[in-house]
């Protein structure tokens, strides 16, 4: 996989007259150059705040315009030494050249899997048309998280949340490349520690993520949920800072969790429903395992799961039958719909079905096919469904058994019933170069002002053409603006779990949600340590 790492040359590149000029004279005085400040709280914090881990961060301990320890250079870049143009104190950094990428980076050390907030205030030349903030590992390795920027008027701000992953240490940076003469001053960063990127303590399996939209004063926090911890109850939680950390708020206690739980999904209500207001959030999972026939049980909250009330037994599987995987979604005629993975029907191995409820969940009527196919063998299941921005719903669903290799699929309803003809497999999902995901596939949609939005797609294992392990395997999401057909493009995932396999744990369905700037996305995903199956958390650009 070719990625284009910000800062990937650490000397700096050779220095034109021309560029030489540039460096000792620092960037140009703006236009409207904002009068020196005080020190901002960048440069002095107060001992109430989280401590910043960054040196010298309003390059205030710069004595000339080299650019000195602890900060460096990519490219040209420098100091601007007293001249009125900080944002805070009397100094500022930049970087300025007519071609390349160039920017100021500091190697600080990290704690490994902790979730950090980087701050730092960025104002830019008129033609900057593609800059960056951000993390990444030293030394050419992965960005942990950036912000994209054009051109910035006076000094702007900007928060990243930053994941450290297995890393150390990170290069912290900002810059701009450049084709003609390009400039960016940066001032007053901050790096500080947030907390654990764990969700929860000990086992936590088959998460999912819902940002609220629907709930009042409770729109954006972020609700998260595992199938079941060490003591096979689901639990609940919460994020009220777009996925920087999460607490428990609550538990599901379902009588039949002690017999197997798996597979769970959350749901909000985007309107009322039976008895059930809009933004009532739902639960629904497989129970039953270990003393069959298994059945999905719906779960249901009226205070942003904090509390959760029984709902219904949605299904009960025939005698010594499986059902896995239950999602929810309203259909376009206001009907409670799940969708779910059946063992159960005759002459199949396994089919994807949907049951309809006319009542909020309270009742739900016979099961109808929208995916079986003719191959008796096969086996789609998994399935995700999601609304995209013109109001078609996509499905995707991963296929096993009969030479379908487990590989992704998708396909579209207009009205979340219609998924089209049954016995038809769907499209495959590829990337431009081949690769392509295997298992438990899980999508998002952000709002990206496209038609349909951008597609956002997660799975367990990462396969080149040939069906190989490819090098982005338990790194990668693919990405699609047109509605699943066309091109789906590779990018980094937040989450690292680079020895992705088939496995109950390992990358094994993780989680995806939109920030609240729909420029990045909350990923969870799981991974072994020392024989626990935990859930680790990371935002990651799109």
């Amino acid at each position: 996989m070719r990625v284009r790492f910000r800062g990937r040359s650490e000397h700096a590149i050779g220095i034109t007259l021309a560029a030489f000029a540039l460096l000792v004279s620092g960037c140009f005085l703006p236009a409207a150059a904002a009068a020196p400040r005080a020190l901002s709280a960048s440069d002095s914090a107060s001992s109430t705040q989280a401590a910043n881990l960054l040196a010298d961060p309003g390059f205030e301990q710069q004595t000339s315009s080299t650019l000195s320890a602890p900060w460096h250079c990519t490219g040209n870049c420098g100091a601007d030494i007293d001249k009125g143009w900080a944002h805070g104190g009397t100094n500022n950094a930049f970087a300025r050249y007519n071609s390349g990428w160039n920017s100021v980076y500091q190697t600080v050390t990290v704690t490994p899997h902790t979730t950090y907030v980087l701050t730092g205030w960025v104002q830019t030349s008129a033609n900057s048309a593609e800059g960056y903030i951000g993390a990444r590992v030293p030394g050419g390795g992965p960005v942990r998280n950036e912000d994209r920027f054009a051109a910035v008027g006076s000094w702007k701000q900007f928060s990243v949340t930053v994941d450290s992953g297995d890393a150390t240490s990170l290069d912290v940076y900002a810059g701009v490349w450049a084709s003609e003469d390009t400039w960016i001053q940066a001032d007053d960063f901050s790096l500080t520690a947030v907390g654990s990127d764990l969700l929860g303590e000990g086992t936590n399996m088959y998460p999912r993520a819902i940002r609220l939209a629907h709930s009042g004063d409770a729109n954006g926090q972020i609700i998260a949920s595992s199938s079941y911890d060490a003591q096979r109850i689901s639990s609940i939680y919460r994020s009220t800072d777009d996925g920087r950390s999460f607490q428990k708020i609550s538990a599901i206690d379902e009588p039949r969790a002690p017999q197997g739980v798996c597979c769970a999904s959350i749901y909000e209500l985007p309107r009322a429903v039976g008895d059930l207001p809009e933004g009532a959030l739902l639960f629904a999972a497989s129970y039953g395992i270990n003393a069959k026939p298994m059945s999905l049980e719906l779960w249901a909250s009226l205070d942003h799961g904090v509390t959760w009330t029984k709902r219904s037994t949605a299904i009960t599987a025939a005698a010594g039958g499986t059902l896995w995987e239950p999602e929810m979604r309203v259909n376009a005629e206001g009907q409670l719909t799940m969708y779910y993975s059946d063992e159960t029907q005759p002459g199949h191995s396994q089919t994807l079905m949907e049951i309809f409820s006319p009542d909020g969940g309270k009742t739900f009527g016979k099961p109808y096919p929208v995916v079986s196919l003719s191959d008796s063998s096969a086996r789609p299941g998994m399935p995700v469904v999601r609304e995209l921005r013109n109001g078609t719903r996509i499905m995707t669903y991963e296929i096993c058994g009969g030479g379908y290799n487990c590989d992704v699929y998708y396909r579209t309803s207009a009205d979340g019933a219609d998924w089209g003809n049954p016995a038809a497999a769907g499209s495959k999902i590829v990337a431009t170069d081949g690769t392509h995901f295997r298992h438990t596939p899980v999508i998002t949609v952000l709002d990206d002002g496209s038609a349909t939005g951008k597609l956002v797609l997660a799975g367990q294992m990462y396969v080149n053409s040939a069906g190989g392990i490819d090098g982005g395997n338990g790194i990668t999401l693919l990405t699609n603006s047109t509605g699943g057909s066309g091109a789906w493009h590779r990018i980094i995932a937040p989450v690292s779990v680079p020895q992705a396999a088939d496995d109950v744990c390992e990358n094994y369905s993780p989680a995806l949600v939109p920030t609240a700037d729909y420029a990045h996305v909350v990923e969870i995903a799981t991974t072994w340590r020392d024989g626990t199956c935990i859930a680790r958390f990371a935002t990651g650009r799109v």
